[in-house]
């Protein structure tokens, strides 16, 4: 088993990637949300984490919780055991936040989950130190040589990516991020699997470049988030990988439509932007504008952004 997807020069189609589990349906980076991920045919499952107070380490996309959450207080000021352990989602699920350590054990332990992956994404907002804890829960569950078959690590900074080769250089990682320059550094390492970006960060110039750069060095592409079917039809076409979404369910029953005879035709092609509009194609360039410009004011100014 292995957390890396096909050839992209075969005919095989896009490993199904739960987004936070299945955001589009469940509260996102639950225990409901990732076993339904699993359910709906997500052979890998994507989560967020941040690092409490008391240093648990907690799934969460942000680094507040009030968008998710029935209080909003600041994750790295607030322990976990007896505080954020208390949140409750804000909607009628009334979900409770998950440990990495609780994750890590559904994925080991539990027979519906024995043939999924767990891609662990280590948010921008978390330094280098936040590594040590996650290896520290790993090791807690299983061998890392046992985690080397069942999950990956999302990296989006350099000084984190420097904590892992010197950790764990036993697992796979993905860089993950909107920057095609620091997804060049990445594939400088030989630790890094794949690279994991927005799709429109495929579509501006200098992306297509970096997908041959990934491929020359067997390096897998992944894409998010893929929840429209033109998007995912421009992913199988470019034999993406991976392809994250909020819609497992969704996406797997796109892909059960498609044969092997329909990835010699219809999704066999030179332009597979061709499933998107010119509108389609104009929003991509500004959202990866939008994006970069917010990278680099909140790395200018983090003070201005935090809790963004």
């Amino acid at each position: 088993m292995s957390i890396i997807g096909p050839s992209p020069y075969d005919s095989s189609k896009p490993v199904n990637i739960g987004h936070r589990g299945f955001r589009g349906s469940y509260p996102e980076n639950t225990m409901l949300a990732l076993r339904e991920g699993i359910k709906a045919g997500a052979t890998i499952v994507e989560t967020d984490i941040q690092l409490a107070s008391d240093n648990v380490v907690v799934m969460c996309h942000d680094v507040t919780t009030g968008r998710c959450f029935d209080s909003n207080v600041v994750v790295e000021e607030t322990p976990y055991h007896g505080g954020l352990e208390k949140l409750r989602t804000k909607d009628s699920f009334k979900e409770p936040m998950p440990t990495l350590k609780q994750v890590c054990e559904m994925i080991i332990n539990e027979p519906e989950a024995s043939n999924a992956m767990l891609m662990i994404d280590i948010k921008r907002s978390n330094g280098p130190r936040v590594v040590s804890f996650v290896i520290e829960v790993l090791k807690s569950v299983a061998p890392l040589e046992v985690w080397k078959k069942r999950c990956v690590l999302g990296v989006w900074r350099l000084n984190v990516m420097h904590k892992v080769v010197e950790l764990a250089p036993e697992l796979d990682v993905v860089f993950i991020g909107f920057q095609l320059k620091l997804a060049r550094k990445f594939l400088e390492f030989e630790q890094t699997k794949g690279i994991s970006m927005n799709y429109a960060c495929y579509a501006v110039r200098g992306g297509p470049e970096i997908i041959d750069a990934a491929r020359a060095k067997h390096v897998k592409i992944y894409s998010w988030t893929i929840n429209h079917p033109e998007a995912m039809k421009w992913a199988v076409a470019s034999r993406i990988n991976g392809v994250i979404t909020d819609h497992p369910d969704l996406f797997q029953n796109f892909l059960n439509t498609i044969s092997e005879k329909d990835m010699f035709s219809e999704y066999f092609t030179s332009n597979p932007y061709k499933f998107y509009s010119t509108w389609d194609q104009v929003q991509h360039y500004c959202m990866y504008l939008v994006a970069n410009a917010f990278f680099f004011l909140s790395d200018s100014f983090p003070k201005l952004f935090r809790g963004v």
